[in-house]
């Protein structure tokens, strides 16, 4: 539990997402709203109460150590994001027109920008599903869809204590 939360949330930090900040901090909230259902209403207080002292602590720490580069990340002008991104994603339909089937290859797509002028960037694209039909092409995409699919489904037996739960929540984050 704390491990993974200890070791999540530098990794968070270091992607300047602010939609994985948004995302973490919403999750954050459900995951303390159904662990409170579960739990009498004295430790109920004491739960709330130490969520809220941790939740400013790591802000306070948070803000401290990185609050430049976060201010900065806040401040940045949308429109040239957007821009770069518009670019990116339209290298990538080129490339997917290009490669169809098999792709360019894995982490080959950055270095398929660098022959044209096609962005101001040279990275990934900006949509996952692009990427990967980029990369992969339409074979690894089925492979990648399947395995979405599969992370959706609930496993065939029983996962009481089998430990599935950390295998398909590992399974999840590596695919998504």
């Amino acid at each position: 539990g704390l491990g993974v939360v200890a070791a999540g949330v530098p990794a968070l930090i270091f992607t300047f997402s602010r939609g994985a900040w948004l995302c973490f901090a919403a999750a954050a909230g459900l995951v303390l709203l159904f662990e409170l259902r579960r739990r009498p209403a004295r430790e109920q207080l004491r739960l709330v109460s130490v969520g809220l002292l941790a939740a400013l602590a790591a802000g306070v720490a948070v803000y401290v150590l990185y609050g430049d580069q976060i201010l900065a990340r806040l401040k940045s002008s949308p429109a040239e994001s957007l821009e770069i991104r518009s670019q990116l994603n339209w290298a990538a339909a080129r490339v997917i027109g290009e490669h169809p089937i098999l792709g360019v290859g894995p982490n080959v797509f950055p270095l398929e920008l660098l022959g044209t002028n096609e962005s101001d960037a040279v990275a990934p694209a900006h949509d996952l599903y692009l990427l990967v039909l980029a990369e992969a092409g339409f074979v690894g995409f089925a492979f990648f869809a399947a395995q979405l699919l599969r992370c959706l489904r609930p496993p065939p037996w029983p996962p009481v204590g089998r430990g599935i739960e950390l295998v398909e929540t590992i399974r999840i984050g590596l695919w998504a």
